[in-house]
């Protein structure tokens, strides 16, 4: 029987502490998500809402200001293939709502209705693509294996060893290269997008 010493006994009730306190401030950080995700789910309610009225009444559709350098960034990239590139400027993670604002900002639709519904609809089609981790979030699943290079880019925080391989076409790629599985099932917290912030 191993006897512990008083020292040991102080350490063990400190852990105990603050393991009790990880565990409430867990807990208070997914509460944090599911509120803001339900304020965000609100906002783009009252977005579409009035962007519906103004078009049953004939109203022109406020004019967006297009953000030059995204333009030039995501010029003659497909719906696909700018959200990957999101996620790769995000550890991997994918953010529905801050991936509506960046495409808009970049002139690939008019308004944050359409370009909702693209994201949404996009990533459906490509679930191999892109793993839901919750509503309107998704990880970055795959790499693209280009036709000279595999371009590989390490996420920050990916559990067990797993590498996010984003999408970075060689020289004379086509765009249709192939895609190869991630093996990695511990997605990293990310923060918000940069882009979001120019985009808000």
């Amino acid at each position: 029987m191993t006897i512990k010493t008083e020292f040991e006994r102080e350490v063990d009730i400190l852990l105990s502490e603050l393991e009790g306190e990880r565990t409430k401030a867990n807990r208070r950080a997914e509460l944090a998500i599911i509120a803001a995700q339900e304020i965000e789910r609100k906002v783009r309610s009252l977005r579409e809402t009035v962007a519906i009225y103004r078009e049953h009444h004939g109203l022109a559709q406020p004019e967006i200001e297009i953000d030059e350098s995204l333009r030039q960034e995501f010029e003659g990239l497909s719906t696909k293939d700018a959200l990957v590139r999101i996620a790769e400027e995000n550890h991997g993670i994918l953010e529905g709502s801050d991936a509506t604002k960046i495409l808009v900002k970049a002139g690939m639709f008019r308004d944050d209705k359409n370009a909702s519904s693209a994201v949404y609809s996009t990533v459906k089609r490509h679930l191999g693509t892109f793993r839901k981790l919750a509503r309107g979030k998704y990880q970055l699943i795959l790499r693209r294996v280009s036709q000279t290079a595999t371009i590989p880019v390490e996420s920050e925080g990916a559990g067990n060893g797993g590498q996010f391989k984003p999408s970075v076409a060689a020289p004379g790629g086509n765009g249709d290269d192939a895609w190869e599985l991630e093996d990695d099932e511990s997605p990293p917290q990310a923060p918000e997008h940069p882009r979001a912030q120019i985009a808000g």
